[in-house]
Order: C-alpha cells, then structure tokens, then sequence
C-alpha cells in the first residue's frame, strides 16, 4: 500500500512538471510571438523615421513630413510602451526571465520618443531611437546566448541517443 501511494504521488509530480513546462514552451512561444509580430514593426516604426541615409547621391532624411507620420510615430512608442508593460506581466517572469531592466530602459526611451515625436524633436527621436536599440540589445544578448547554449545542449542530448 505505502508503495502505491508513493508511485501515486510519482506521478502526480510528472504531472504537475509536465504542465508546467508545457506552460513555461507556450509563455516562452508567445514572447518570440510578441517580439516578432509587434515589438519588431514598432521599433521599426521609430527607427525608419529618424536618421539620414547618406549614399553616393547625396543624403536623405528620413523624419517624417506630415502630421500624419509624426502621428505614426507617437503611436509606435506608445506601442512598445503598452508591450513592454504586457512582458512585464507576471505570467511571463514565471517562465525566468528577470527582463525588467531592459523593459524598464525600454519604456524610457519609448517615452522620450513619443515626446520627441509630440514636439517634433528630430535630434531627440534620434537619440530615443539609440536607446531603444541598447536597450533591445542589452535583452538579445543575454537570451540570445541562453538560447544558443540551450540549443547546443538539446543537440547533444539528441547526439547521445
């Protein structure tokens, strides 16, 4: 009997690990999902409105010209903002990633982007658009290499068998 009980609990125990890692793939899946499908296009949309692109022709600058695209701006902001707030849920640190540094740099120059785009701060967007970068960075480089490792690993647990 006392030996039943404790295969019972065995499993009760795998059970309970198996959803959990089950919920910690599918956090994991909707953060990829998150920063691909909307963090990526709202960077984008601060970092393709400021700067020059300078060729052989001569240069250009990219900020927007209208209303309508200082706007566009703003909102994009507004949007890594909102994100940053939704990853910084704590449905998402459950899955052990202590990101909140980087969503907290994040916010800050997202902010000082949509204000940069309210006053039509060109040099102000530009640099808000430079620590949106660092602070995309300073995340890619720490889970990125924490991918890569866990890659490797799964490779060579896949070699052993």
């Amino acid at each position: 009997m006392l030996s039943l009980t404790a295969c019972g609990q065995g499993a009760e125990e795998s059970s309970d690990s198996t959803t959990q890692l089950s919920e910690t793939t599918q956090s994991s899946a909707d953060v990829l999902s998150i920063m691909v499908d909307e963090m990526d296009p709202a960077a984008d949309g601060i970092w393709q409105s400021a700067g020059w692109i300078i060729t052989d022709e001569g240069e250009e600058e990219l900020w927007p010209t209208t209303e309508e695209g200082w706007q566009a701006v703003a909102a994009s902001a507004d949007n890594l903002i909102q994100l940053s707030a939704e990853l910084d849920a704590p449905a998402y640190a459950a899955i052990g990633k202590p990101w909140s540094l980087s969503l907290v740099r994040l916010t800050q120059a997202a902010e000082a982007a949509r204000l940069a785009a309210e006053t039509r701060d060109k040099q102000g967007l530009f640099d808000a658009g430079g620590d949106i970068y660092r602070a995309c960075l300073m995340c890619h480089l720490r889970y990125a290499r924490e991918a890569d490792m866990a890659g490797a690993e799964d490779a060579g647990e896949a070699g052993d068998q």
